[in-house]
């Protein structure tokens, strides 16, 4: 994802969750949507917190060299600040105004100052990028989160299954397309991976995810890594990939379910896709 996109959804975040739970009456907004997980308002003091110790590392990074940046537990944080107690717009308001100041910093970073970096003294060095965007997935996710909570009638029954299909190659996508719209899938395509994280980002009703080797950029797990963040169980099916069993484990850990080497065989793929679905008859 680029800096500007990366911007832009992170500058939404609070604006998301003010849309979220517009018209919600105090006791929705406290509501638990079972013993021991978490209201609306707990989300929010939880989303707080993290943004109280993650953006005071972002200036850090950009005014010293390589600073070290300490750990926190965000939720000990929330409690001793009573966030989950206070007034919720009071909150989304708190939180839309610090971010406003984080946006307007990130929007006058060079190409060096989004790459200046900091060391966690857990995970290890990060650089001012990786971490805005660790910030943007954790947050989306949280989004989500809340959306869950809001009511809902009950859904249309739908006869069709969703997959995200990622491949830049118009001969092979469309051959993908016609054999999964064949079966009863709905498929949305993306040509390229911020195009793919975007629609993730946007819309979580998807089963399964059929990603061409090339495009996920060959031995990069990004992707993967960002997508077990949003998804952890969402399949994913890689598709013409190269032999390489070091990469097929690593990705494997990631959540990959299925490989399929050139030449690729649609029966296998489509056979495979309708199990990991389960749509497929015994």
């Amino acid at each position: 994802m680029n800096t500007e996109s990366l911007i832009n959804r992170i500058a939404d975040i609070p604006n998301r969750i003010g849309r979220t739970v517009d018209g919600w009456t105090e006791a929705e907004l406290r509501a638990q949507p079972a013993p021991g997980e978490w209201s609306a308002a707990e989300v929010l003091a939880h989303l707080r917190s993290a943004d109280d110790i993650l953006t005071p590392r972002i200036y850090m990074m950009l005014t010293r060299d390589n600073p070290t940046l300490l750990a926190y537990e965000e939720r000990v944080w929330a409690v001793v600040l009573g966030y989950a107690d206070a007034d919720f717009n009071t909150s989304v308001q708190t939180y839309a105004l610090k971010r406003a100041e984080l946006v307007n910093v990130l929007q006058r970073l060079t190409p060096e100052q989004w790459q200046r970096t900091g060391v966690h003294e857990h995970k290890g060095s990060i650089t001012v990028e990786k971490l805005v965007n660790d910030m943007l997935l954790h947050e989306a996710e949280h989004c989500r989160q809340i959306e869950a909570l809001r009511p809902q009638p009950a859904p249309e029954p739908v006869s069709f299954v969703r997959a995200l299909l990622l491949d830049d190659q118009p001969e092979s996508r469309e051959k993908y397309r016609t054999m999964l719209e064949g079966s009863g899938y709905n498929v949305v395509v993306a040509d390229n991976n911020p195009a793919a994280m975007d629609i993730l980002l946007s819309d979580a009703n998807f089963q399964i995810v059929l990603a061409d080797f090339n495009v996920l950029g060959q031995h990069d797990l990004n992707f993967l890594d960002s997508l077990r963040v949003i998804y952890p169980r969402l399949p994913v099916v890689v598709l013409g990939a190269d032999e390489d069993l070091e990469w097929e484990a690593m990705a494997r850990e990631r959540g990959a379910e299925a490989f399929f080497y050139e030449p690729v065989n649609l029966k296998d793929v489509l056979e495979t896709v309708l199990d990991l679905t389960g749509q497929k008859s015994y």
